[in-house]
């Protein structure tokens, strides 16, 4: 790091971090959209990355037009890839940190694995490592969106005669989801990860609006999470946040709704919408089953 740079750990932290995040879920994502069973395709999940962060001097060498970094410290970098971490601990991925790479006073590493290494001419070295397995599981989990049933305002459940992968595909899948009728017209609007899941935007246009839906959460097949905006030109009591689960049975799956509205609107008005919003949802999921069981026989 150049020294004007040791300053700016937090931000070096935060894009070790950020980058972590963004390429383990979009192994997730790319393993959960393909269902391809050659080798290559069975080890997406296993796709993993490691990182180390180090400060020292180094020069710039130009041989031939083409730079690269020289000196003692670089040689060490080069030579901590080569580590005990995983033979240690069984980590698969994880984040190597120098004593020299951290600030002054920075109190964080104390709650890092300490390992030793040590090398001719190099000496003894102290290393400060994060399992980034562990660090993704637990945000996943502090950012997870789901509505439970206690802070529903409506719970809805329906049974379908289909399994879970396969109700969650026809459910979620834009092509599929406008093959159920042509009431509502869906189209995909954002995939920020080239793919369905978190922060994906959908647009269904009916009945001259426009119904915007955001991914806030994904666990295919178990769950996932929407905001909804049932007219992008002003508030409705539609609006709310939409957890989806699909829970299985014997027979197929229970699809349960737990919403909750965003609405601002008179506790008799919300309570007269949803005593007429609930049983008009179940019984058009009581059609879409249908309508999937006749797809699906047909062979379409």
């Amino acid at each position: 790091l150049p020294d004007d740079k040791k300053e700016r750990f937090n931000d070096i932290q935060g894009l070790i971090e950020s980058t972590y995040f963004k390429f383990k879920t979009q192994v997730q994502q790319i393993a959960l959209n393909t269902d391809c069973d050659c080798n290559a395709c069975i080890l997406i999940p296993s796709l993993d990355l490691k990182f180390f962060l180090h400060y020292g001097p180094y020069i710039v060498q130009d041989i031939a037009g083409i730079k690269e970094l020289v000196g003692s410290d670089v040689n060490l970098i080069h030579r901590l890839t080569k580590n005990r971490i995983t033979k240690l601990t069984g980590w698969k991925a994880y984040a190597l940190y120098t004593e020299d790479s951290f600030p002054e006073n920075y109190s964080k590493k104390e709650d890092m694995y300490v390992h030793h290494e040590s090398y001719e001419y190099l000496g003894d070295v102290v290393t400060y490592n994060l399992n980034l397995r562990d660090w993704f599981k637990n945000t996943q989990e502090a950012n997870k969106r789901f509505i439970s049933e206690e802070e529903a305002d409506l719970v809805i459940t329906v049974e379908y005669d289909h399994p879970p992968d396969v109700l969650f595909e026809w459910l979620t899948n834009n092509e599929k989801r406008n093959q159920l009728g042509d009431r509502f017209v869906w189209t995909s609007a954002y995939r920020p990860n080239g793919s369905d899941g978190v922060g994906a935007r959908n647009h269904c246009a009916h009945d001259g609006t426009t119904t915007r839906e955001t991914v806030l959460d994904w666990s295919k097949p178990d769950y996932y999470t929407v905001e909804s905006i049932d007219d992008l030109e002003k508030e409705t009591l539609f609006d709310g946040i939409f957890t989806f689960q699909f829970i299985p049975t014997e027979n197929g799956t229970r699809f349960q709704q737990n919403i909750k509205f965003t609405f601002d609107a008179p506790k008799e008005e919300r309570d007269e919408f949803i005593s007429f919003f609930g049983p008009a949802v179940t019984q058009t999921h009581q059609e879409l089953n249908e309508t999937i069981k006749k797809i699906l026989a047909s062979g379409s």
